[in-house]
């Protein structure tokens, strides 16, 4: 069962995914913890928040906040790592 689920995690690497950060604890000094899926969180790292550098992590967003993230990685302790940087990006080149 712990594969299957990190087969599937390991699945949406890549992905752009709606996001929102849910509770006080989501905002930390060093990135914000945002639930991706329902009872799935990943870190979006403060230097994966902006293209440029931000004085810190409330300068971007709060909780209760959505942002659109992107997929990095899913460790195999079942991290998943997330970047708007990344997402903002691909966004951009779309349109």
């Amino acid at each position: 069962a712990v594969i299957a689920v990190f087969c599937s995690l390991v699945s949406i690497v890549g992905d752009l995914m709606a996001s929102v950060i849910k509770r006080q604890t989501g905002i930390k000094d060093f990135g914000a913890f945002v639930e991706i899926l329902p009872g799935l969180d990943g870190l979006c790292h403060i230097s994966e928040l902006s293209d440029k550098r931000v004085p810190n992590v409330e300068s971007v967003c709060k909780v209760g906040d959505k942002m659109k993230v992107k997929c990095l990685d899913v460790d195999e302790r079942g991290r998943v790592k997330l970047s708007r940087r990344a997402a903002m990006a691909e966004l951009d080149a779309q349109a």
